[in-house]
C-alpha cells in the first residue's frame, strides 16, 4: 500500500520500514502500537488501516542522557498530538504499557507493534502482556530487532519470528535496522 511518509515527524523509522508497516496495517482493523514518541509510525499506521489504532506511550524518556533524542518528552507528545492525536480512528493512552494493559482489558487486536522501552525486562513484559491480546492469526511485530535485548526477548518468546532488514545510514551502515514479526494464534 502506498502511504505518503511525512518527514516532518521525527523518529527513527526509515521510509522502507514505514512502507512495510503500512502494508501490514492496510489489512488490519484493530491495531495497537506501544511506543509512539513523536508519532512517526502512528501517523502511517492510522492512515493505512481501514480500522482503528490504539496508541500507548508514557511520553517519558527511557534514558534522559541519550543524545540521539532530539525532543524532550513534552515536545514529543505535542508533536504526536499534532500529527495523529486529532484523528477519529486513534485512541491515545498516555500511560505505561502495564497501566494501558489493565485499562484496555476488554480489547483484542489483530496487529500489535512494539517499539517502547528496549531493555530486556521491559521487552519481555510487553511481549507477554500484549501477545495475550492478539486475535487468532494476529500479527505481533516490533522495531529495533538489531538491539541485543530486543532480539534476545523476541527469540525467547516469539518462536519463528522473522526479520525485515533495512539498511541504515552512516555511522550504522554495517548493521541493518530490523523489524521483527510473527503471526500468532
Amino acid at each position: 500500500m502506498q502511504v505518503e511518509i511525512h518527514d516532518g515527524i521525527q523518529g527513527w523509522m526509515y521510509a522502507e520500514q514505514l512502507a512495510w508497516l503500512a502494508d501490514q496495517a492496510s489489512v488490519r482493523h484493530r491495531i495497537l502500537e506501544v511506543g509512539a514518541w513523536a508519532g512517526r509510525s502512528a501517523d502511517v499506521l492510522s492512515r493505512a488501516t481501514p480500522g482503528a489504532l490504539w496508541v500507548v506511550d508514557s511520553w517519558e524518556p527511557m534514558d534522559p542522557e541519550d543524545e540521539t533524542v532530539s525532543l524532550d518528552a513534552a515536545e514529543a507528545f505535542q508533536q504526536y498530538m499534532a500529527a495523529v492525536g486529532y484523528r477519529s480512528n486513534v485512541t491515545t493512552y498516555r500511560m505505561t504499557s502495564a497501566e494501558a494493559y489493565l485499562v484496555t482489558g476488554h480489547l483484542t487486536f489483530d496487529m500489535v507493534f512494539l517499539d517502547a522501552d528496549h531493555r530486556y525486562r521491559s521487552v519481555v513484559e510487553d511481549l507477554l502482556m500484549w501477545r495475550s491480546r492478539l486475535a487468532p492469526g494476529g500479527l505481533l511485530c516490533g522495531h529495533d530487532g538489531e538491539n541485543p535485548d530486543v532480539r534476545r526477548a523476541v527469540e525467547e518468546l516469539v518462536p519463528g519470528a522473522q526479520y525485515h532488514s533495512t539498511p541504515q545510514p552512516e555511522p550504522f551502515a554495517d548493521e541493518p535496522s530490523l523489524i521483527w514479526y510473527a503471526t500468532c494464534g
